[in-house]
């Protein structure tokens, strides 16, 4: 508890707490924004993978283009998240919404990094060899191979509800 009354009361706690109102509504638009490009990042990435759009690029192509806003918005939204935090740390660290949360924003960001790193980035990402995991169908006006691996299907359907989760997760931290 001591821990968090010193955040609480040191300078990264007083950003917020010490100063307007202007001041905490400035790091709430901050947090905001970075977890709306996360989000559009995400979503469109799952959108290419099911072959809803963008078949203009690759799926590599599409992570390269992406992972920027993706990575930017995370790390924007964690900065004005532990500033927000830390303003009343206190009360902060009991909250289950809060503590929901980062349990889901720590399983989105690690599911994030193995689905970039086992599929998203790779250049054959759309079109898997015969000995790779099964398959579900793809839609027929997809411009893809004619399958979509499983895992890959399942990981981006699970990615993109951790993602929403925490942001609802996060919603619901003023009203618990």
């Amino acid at each position: 508890m001591s821990i968090l009354l010193t955040l609480q009361e040191g300078p990264l706690g007083q950003v917020i707490g010490k100063n307007t109102n202007l001041v905490g509504a400035v790091f709430q638009y901050v947090h905001i924004l970075g977890f709306v490009f996360l989000l559009s990042a995400a979503l469109l990435l799952a959108l290419r993978v099911f072959g809803q759009g963008l078949r203009a690029q690759t799926l590599a192509q599409l992570n390269a283009v992406l992972r920027p806003f993706l990575w930017w918005g995370l790390a924007a939204a964690v900065f004005s998240g532990v500033v927000m935090f830390a303003s009343n740390a206190v009360i902060y660290a009991t909250n289950p919404a809060l503590q929901i949360k980062l349990l889901l924003l720590v399983l989105a960001a690690v599911l994030q990094l193995v689905l970039s790193q086992r599929w998203l980035g790779k250049p054959g990402a759309e079109a898997p060899s015969a000995q790779a995991a099964p398959t579900v169908a793809a839609p027929a006006q997809a411009s893809l191979a004619a399958s979509i691996p499983v895992p890959l299907a399942a990981g981006v359907v699970l990615l993109l509800l951790l993602w929403l989760s925490t942001a609802v997760a996060g919603r619901a931290i003023g009203f618990i």
